[in-house]
């Protein structure tokens, strides 16, 4: 329910392998369990328009109810309910795979993860007070926008702040709240695309939905991107 809670909508496949060692068996008792006392919900999602299609779990209200009455008082993580935008789903999905290899890079350095925002989060904070700025002149406006980027750690890239789809903030070993913006790259992402969310400092996981994952083709014009393509675990 808390990975469900967090990225919106999580595949079974990986619940079963992240937490149940990949007892299929045990992992659809719960959750049939859960379905009945009406926390979660089942979805089968489409990847692409040959039948493939994967069964992914969201919570529902009362879930979401449920959740935020059991976190910790001074918990600022988001919780979600429900496929707000389903023909998005099966992206969303594969944020939690890529949450989960950047989680377990963090974890072998000791840190240990906090809060986990997704791009929803971000563009609201981003762009909501942006918008009162649309009448100012063009470089008060310009000012005002590396303002409010700054503000939340991100960057203006191409005249406009790039968000990433996955913010993760941690801990380290040391005690310091640091975070990582990671984004989820396609096969249908250009070299352009991939250099523009590397000049934002984001990381950039590849994932190839058509098949098994796989590291993706670097781009040979741009040595700076290549740094931030990593294979999904």
């Amino acid at each position: 329910m808390w990975a469900a809670g967090r990225f919106r909508a999580v595949p079974v496949s990986d619940l079963a392998r992240a937490h149940y060692s990949g007892n299929h068996a045990a992992l659809d008792r719960d959750l049939r369990a859960l379905t009945k006392l009406g926390l979660i919900e089942r979805h089968t999602v489409s990847l692409d328009n040959r039948g493939s299609a994967i069964s992914v779990v969201t919570l529902t209200r009362e879930g979401t109810r449920l959740l935020k009455k059991s976190a910790p008082q001074d918990s600022d993580q988001a919780i979600y309910s429900g496929l707000v935008k389903p023909r998005e789903a099966a992206h969303d999905a594969t944020l939690y795979r890529m949450y989960l290899a950047e989680a377990a890079r963090i974890e072998a350095n000791h840190g240990q993860v906090r809060r986990v925002i997704l791009d929803y989060e971000l563009k609201k904070r981003a762009y909501s007070p942006l918008a009162k700025a649309r009448e100012l002149p063009a470089f008060e406006y310009a000012e005002r926008q590396r303002e409010i980027a700054e503000k939340n750690g991100l960057k203006v890239v191409n005249g406009h702040i790039a968000l990433p789809d996955l913010r993760v903030e941690y801990e380290t070993r040391d005690g310091e709240i640091r975070h990582v913006d990671l984004e989820l790259a396609t096969r249908n992402y250009r070299a352009a695309h991939i250099h523009s969310k590397a000049k934002a400092g984001f990381k950039v996981y590849v994932d190839n939905t058509s098949g098994p994952l796989r590291r993706a083709r670097r781009p040979r014009s741009d040595r700076r991107a290549v740094a931030h393509l990593e294979e999904l675990a």
